[in-house]
């Protein structure tokens, strides 16, 4: 089962303005009683739960369609991924259809933090390169949405030595 920490000044009276979902033991389930959306959040996506869709970006690109995981991205998108130059739009597309190192595997998410629109989240990957090694990574995303959900902009960090 999973707990709900917030960032909250009971004492205060302070409402929460940030929740964290930590992964206890593999499910991530929402907490119902508590709402992830600040008062004067983006009308259009005030509905939708910011963490499910981090959760389905993960979902999709495990499925290994580059098309589908393409859709997911608003058309003036960026994306940021340590070793290449900044992504921007249909460069996303082209990244997932053809320079992708990534053959398949999937992502174990640990934790997800929604504040507004935009979810960081912590987890592993393991998979196979197209290369046929294995990969076994750390990653933490922050990925950022748009009003109609689509996701805005991505950064992906890996955890490797390089400093």
């Amino acid at each position: 089962m999973s707990r709900l920490v917030t960032r909250y000044q009971r004492s205060r009276g302070v409402k929460p303005h940030c929740h964290v979902f930590l992964n206890t033991d593999s499910e991530l389930e929402r907490n119902p009683s508590h709402s992830v959306f600040s008062s004067g959040f983006m009308t259009r996506v005030k509905n939708m739960d910011i963490r499910q869709l981090a959760l389905n970006y993960y979902e999709t690109v495990d499925k290994g369609d580059p098309e589908a995981t393409s859709d997911l991205f608003a058309q003036d998108a960026t994306y940021d991924r340590p070793g290449y130059d900044t992504f921007k739009g249909e460069e996303i597309r082209e990244f997932y259809r053809n320079s992708r190192v990534i053959e398949s595997g999937a992502h174990t998410v640990n934790m997800v933090v929604v504040e507004g629109s935009t979810a960081a989240v912590h987890g592993t990957f393991d998979g196979v390169l197209k290369d046929g090694s294995e990969a076994h990574e750390r990653f933490a995303d922050f990925i950022q949405f748009d009003g109609d959900g689509l996701i805005a902009a991505r950064r992906s960090f890996f955890y490797r030595a390089a400093v």
